[in-house]
């Protein structure tokens, strides 16, 4: 009997813990850590003239209480970020050009819009990157544990 009564409480227990590793809870050992997740990035126009602008808007979430950020990546001989918009649910925050910063204490949904300028001389095609970063992964599109999107836009 005693040993039936250790069985159940040992399988309930892997229950328990099963189900907190389900919603997020635990992290098993050896498990990939959880990286913020970009929802959608939108760019204004595909084709933008010399001296034009365009904006770049990214939703992103991150499911864990760690702070985390939203950063844009060009070729500033092409292009230039003037301004930028971070809201986390709630009235917009200052931005840290070319970064927002999120301190994700609610697991909310972010905005991200960038407010780019093109160069009175650039032509042809430029890139927008657009990343999540973590404070433990660090930053760049080369960084490991970062998810960018890439945004095209030819300029005529």
């Amino acid at each position: 009997m005693a040993s039936a009564s250790r069985l159940g409480a040992r399988g309930l227990g892997a229950a328990t813990i099963a189900l907190a590793a389900a919603v997020g809870l635990v992290v098993p050992a050896g498990a990939a850590h959880a990286t913020p997740h970009l929802h959608g990035v939108h760019a204004s126009t595909r084709h933008v003239h010399p001296g034009g602008t365009f904006t770049i808007t990214a939703v992103a979430r991150y499911r864990t209480p760690e702070e985390f950020a939203v950063a844009f990546y060009f070729d500033p001989t092409k292009v230039d970020l003037p301004d930028e918009t971070c809201a986390q649910g709630y009235p917009p925050q200052p931005a840290d050009n070319p970064t927002c910063e999120y301190d994700n204490r609610f697991g909310n949904t972010t905005s991200t819009v960038g407010y780019f300028r093109v160069a009175p001389n650039a032509t042809g095609r430029t890139a927008v990157t657009v990343c999540t970063e973590t404070l433990s992964f660090g930053g760049g599109p080369d960084s490991p544990g970062d998810r960018c999107v890439v945004r095209k836009l030819h300029i005529r």
